[in-house]
């Protein structure tokens, strides 16, 4: 059956200890949030054969298992599923392993003496379902970020401290900025801005949205000067972002580079007020 459908949540349970595997099955074979379908193994090898067969909704995992022990179990059996959640078992004298075991991604750990709890079903049910809205989120945000990143338009976005914690690929041409060395910056720093006419310095539209959470646009003509000196004409526009609960969270700036357009207009101009085509003094030609 296909991992996470809409019928059942299959379970792997790794332990050599054959009453621990007995009592999560009792625990978990009628229990009101499953249904699960249950398998198990003795051993790491096990457990890793049987991953590579896929369609595992969650792991249950003895940290004390005849070919591998501790913290390095834990971490083969996460490098090999490291997408699938992994609860470990354990009793009190090693209940640190199962701590840290967390620190490095474990989702938690279920004691000995208590694996026949009500609660155990529902917890295993409730990080099985945490961790496919996770992945969830995860393919909504990769394409989120490779639309940005396809778009000619830059985008630069920025926290409430007006520090940029997102530049796309476009906005890295202009700038001149990668993404990582970007991140933290005040976004002054990415965003230089200068009047085309004056060559005055000119505010970013973001700091007035942080204040006023009202969209803008830059009047004039805005001139980027890029990191290495290159001065850009460019046209934007600027929004706050707010989170689900309506509170402002940042902004993000959207602009491009008008180079060709101003180049266009500025010949055409020129041309209209030079235009060197032939006249008749008198009659028509």
């Amino acid at each position: 059956m296909p991992a996470g459908d809409a019928m059942s949540y299959r379970v792997l349970i790794l332990s050599p200890d054959a009453d621990d595997v007995r009592i999560l099955r009792q625990a978990l074979g009628n229990a009101r949030d499953g249904p699960f379908v249950l398998e198990d193994g003795v051993n790491l090898a096990d457990g890793l054969r049987r991953i590579q067969g896929g369609q595992i909704d969650a792991i249950l995992v003895d940290l004390l298992l005849p070919d591998s022990r501790g913290l390095a179990c834990f971490d083969r059996l996460h490098a090999a599923a490291p997408h699938t959640p992994i609860l470990t078992l354990c009793g009190l004298d090693n209940e640190a392993d199962a701590v840290e075991a967390v620190q490095r991604g474990a989702q938690g750990w279920l004691s000995k003496g208590f694996f026949n709890n009500y609660l155990v079903p529902q917890s295993l049910r409730n990080v099985i379902e945490r961790m496919k809205v996770e992945r969830g989120l995860y393919v909504a945000q990769a394409r989120a970020e490779i639309t940005l990143n396809s778009i000619g338009d830059a985008a630069v976005s920025v926290d409430m401290a007006g520090r940029v914690d997102y530049l796309n690929t476009a906005a890295e041409l202009v700038c001149g900025w990668s993404r990582d060395e970007a991140r933290g910056q005040p976004v002054a720093t990415l965003i230089d801005l200068v009047d085309g006419a004056s060559s005055r310095t000119m505010p970013s539209p973001i700091d007035d949205i942080l204040h006023t959470e009202q969209s803008a646009d830059l009047s004039g003509n805005p001139i980027l000067v890029s990191r290495q000196g290159r001065r850009i004409p460019i046209e934007d526009s600027a929004a706050p972002i707010h989170d689900w609960d309506h509170e402002l969270v940042g902004a993000v700036m959207v602009f491009r580079d008008i180079s060709d357009t101003v180049a266009l207009t500025t010949k055409m101009r020129h041309l209209a007020q030079h235009d060197s085509s032939p006249t008749c003094p008198t009659a028509p030609c």
